[in-house]
């Protein structure tokens, strides 16, 4: 069976991917959450990786978290000097 999520060849019973850990049973993604990612592989070959652009979310958030706190210390720094 393959993985919709990262195109890894699993066994046929298999319940979950052995490479991205996704649920083979809920084969059901959105378009608009699956992403072709461009990759070499290492052999040199070029190839397209389908990604579920639904594990990325969690990355955007941190990095505006991150932002938001950085700009909040700065604006502190700023206004403490008056």
């Amino acid at each position: 069976m393959k993985c919709p999520n990262c195109n890894t060849i699993n066994p046929d019973n298999a319940q979950f991917c052995r490479n991205c850990g996704m649920n083979l049973n809920e084969t059901d993604i959105p378009e608009e959450e699956i992403v072709h990612v461009p990759t070499i592989d290492d052999d040199g070959d070029y190839r397209q990786e389908t990604v579920n652009s639904e594990n990325d979310s969690g990355s955007s958030t941190l990095i505006a978290c991150c932002i938001f706190v950085v700009i909040i210390f700065i604006a502190f720094a700023i206004f403490s000097f008056y």
